[in-house]
């Protein structure tokens, strides 16, 4: 695959070609019929459809592999567990979530969020669960007009889709949201599963073409690093619905995985095949561990921000930090925060090009990393958002953090 260059405009046109050449959209614009596409692994869109039930109705199979018929026209939905409304997001379907869960609403979880800005209704929706987000029955059925879907995904701790569908009278789809490494065939396929169900076919391909040309690109630009060129590095403050410390981090941290840089410490450097179920591991070393191992940058995950005794004012504090070499040095940088009750998926991808731009800068010569970042929200969200996000997180994304 050429090499990214940081244009928008170029971004569109590939994936237009693409999109038109793999039969997603026909030559003459028409994008209401879709053929399936072979080369992205999971089930076609036949077999996710099934079979009409009736005129107004279609069985989808979920990615619990549950049938479930459901209506053929859909005007209000629920969404429940994390990434659930991010995807509903990214295929321009926001406005049909009519009830989320509680934690989604939670202020340091809706703080770290990408798209809040875009979308504050989504923050003053009803909440349908209580605080663990386990359904609220008489919630549910108090919502009017009634849902016509409820989207659960796999980490939702609630009843049995089974028993939740029964008690309410309403059908429940599982989906899982994945991730874009390990568990990217999940993430696709939920994608073209909510597709098929909101008529968001051909905006579904789209956004699974645009994240596989995006990962595709980081891959090709780093693949050829030798063993000794490749770099290593530690993000500290790594949050999941609340904010941590310098000495927290993230295994698996999925920007240095698409960026090919090795984490430190090396102990809990694992794949997220590894991790719980639900993903949400943080781990806490030690300062021994971090200044033996010698990272060659320290990164931040900005969402630390939320609390005022965060990563930063820690690093600020305590000057035993300085024996880490990266620190002393002032090799200490901002990342978009990774997380928001789920992946917020858009940064994953703009932290990996600017930690590729940092650590790797002769393979990532043509990119802007601003630049980049505002063309992936453009994309996924119709506007950009660098420097609103960069302003609520005191100017730090992507930029050296001061320490004095």
């Amino acid at each position: 695959m050429a090499a990214y260059l940081p244009k928008y405009g170029l971004i569109l046109f590939l994936l237009g070609s693409l999109l038109i050449s793999c039969g997603c959209i026909s030559p003459d614009g028409r994008n209401d019929v879709l053929t399936p596409v072979p080369t992205i692994p999971g089930p076609s869109i036949a077999e996710i459809e099934g079979i009409n039930v009736d005129a107004g109705s279609m069985i989808v199979y979920d990615s619990a592999g549950r049938q479930v018929a459901v209506p053929r026209y859909i005007s209000h939905v629920i969404c429940l567990g994390e990434g659930c409304v991010s995807l509903l997001v990214m295929l321009d379907a926001h406005d049909l979530i009519a009830a989320v869960d509680k934690p989604f609403l939670a202020p340091g979880s809706r703080d770290t969020n990408e798209y809040q800005s875009l979308y504050p209704g989504l923050f003053r929706l009803p909440a349908v669960s209580d605080e663990s987000g386990v359904p609220d029955l008489d919630r549910i059925s108090m919502l009017s007009p009634a849902p016509d879907v409820i989207f659960s995904t796999h980490s939702i701790r609630t009843d049995n889709p089974d028993e939740l569908q029964a008690k309410t009278g309403i059908p429940v789809i599982v989906t899982s949201p994945g991730d874009l490494n390990m568990k990217k065939d999940e993430f696709e396929n939920s994608l073209r599963l909510l597709g098929t169900v909101l008529q968001k076919r051909s905006r579904s391909e789209a956004v699974i073409l645009f994240f596989r040309t995006l990962t595709g690109n980081l891959q090709d630009r780093t693949i050829v690093l030798s063993k000794d060129l490749k770099k290593t590095a530690y993000v500290g403050g790594s949050s999941f619905g609340y904010t941590r410390d310098i000495l927290d981090t993230t295994p698996g941290y999925l920007p240095f995985i698409l960026a090919r840089i090795d984490q430190i410490p090396s102990s809990i450097a694992i794949t997220r095949a590894e991790l719980a179920d639900d993903g949400n591991t943080v781990v806490h070393i030690s300062l021994t561990d971090l200044v033996a191992e010698k990272p060659d940058a320290v990164f931040i995950d900005l969402a630390t921000l939320k609390n005022a005794d965060n990563a930063i004012t820690e690093l600020r504090t305590y000057p035993t930090y300085t024996r880490i070499s990266a620190i002393s040095d002032g090799s200490v940088y901002g990342l978009f925060p990774s997380q928001h009750y789920g992946f917020n998926y858009g940064s994953v991808i703009a932290n990996a090009y600017f930690l590729g731009k940092m650590m790797y800068p002769d393979k990532f010569t043509d990119v802007n990393p601003e630049k980049m970042a505002d063309d992936i929200f453009t994309f996924l969200y119709g506007a950009p958002l660098f420097e609103e996000m960069d302003q609520s997180l005191q100017g730090f994304i992507f930029q050296k953090i001061p320490l004095v």
